[in-house]
């Protein structure tokens, strides 16, 4: 790789579009200079100034950072490698784990969810015992009042055979619980992007009405399970968003 070209995070005006901010990852520590692309971006979700960071080498390794967004110019704390398989992640904050859904929502079956201890000052490491799940257990995101994981669940039920469900995953126990219903209307497989909004207990995905990969943006209470709003987003999976985020305003 040339001294002059790198990956980066960049920061673009909502209002104009103009580049306003870059972040050389390939210069962060453990990158060595290499190609690194950002897989997850895992923000405080108490409005902390902070955001957990997951990096992979282009053919190579992934990478553990807890960045400090107050100060995003400086190098991000280097936690050390992560051996994690690529699974959709979500991160108890407070508890210092980072939890990792396998193999996926497309898949026949859940897998489990395996946790890893991200606590400051050591590197990450795997911890207790792989959770089992069941019903196509996807989306997971820690939810900081409860201590626990909600996700979308298919289950049986309904009149075509299956029911999407808001379901609840106790990481210290492995009980699982219904929160509640979304309903018939968004069962296909095809997965997308989620977003949490914890002040306002509104979550927020990117969900297949049908098999050919029309897909809404989906709000839903996640207390209830109840869908609060949808806007159709796409008509082919080819052209949909590969993710999205929350913000006040």
């Amino acid at each position: 790789m040339s001294p002059e070209e790198h990956f980066a995070i960049v920061g673009l005006s909502t209002a104009t579009g103009e580049l306003i901010q870059e972040y050389n990852t390939s210069a962060w520590p453990g990158a060595d200079g290499r190609r690194m692309l950002i897989v997850d971006f895992l923000p405080s979700l108490k409005g902390a100034p902070h955001a957990l960071v997951v990096g992979r080498i282009l053919g190579g390794e992934q990478m553990l950072y807890l960045w400090d967004t107050s100060s995003p110019n400086l190098s991000p704390a280097f936690l050390g490698p992560l051996n994690t398989s690529g699974g959709d992640l979500t991160w108890d904050e407070d508890g210092g784990v980072l939890f990792e859904l396998l193999p996926g929502a497309n898949d026949d079956e859940s897998g489990s969810l395996l946790m890893y201890s991200v606590a400051s000052g050591a590197p990450p490491s795997p911890m207790g015992t792989p959770i089992a799940l069941k019903d196509h257990f996807s989306f997971p995101q820690f939810d900081p009042l409860t201590k626990t994981i909600f996700g979308l669940s298919l289950a049986s039920g309904g009149t075509n055979g299956y029911i999407r469900e808001l379901t609840d995953l106790d990481p210290a126990t492995g009980k699982v619980s219904t929160r509640g219903t979304l309903g018939e209307f968004y069962v296909d497989l095809e997965n997308g992007p989620k977003a949490f909004d914890p002040q306002n207990r509104r979550s927020f995905y990117m969900l297949a009405t049908s098999p050919m990969g029309q897909f809404d943006a989906v709000a839903v209470d996640v207390d209830t399970g109840k869908v609060l709003q949808f806007l159709g987003l796409c008509g082919f999976i080819g052209y949909c968003p590969e993710g999205f985020t929350y913000g006040p305003g």
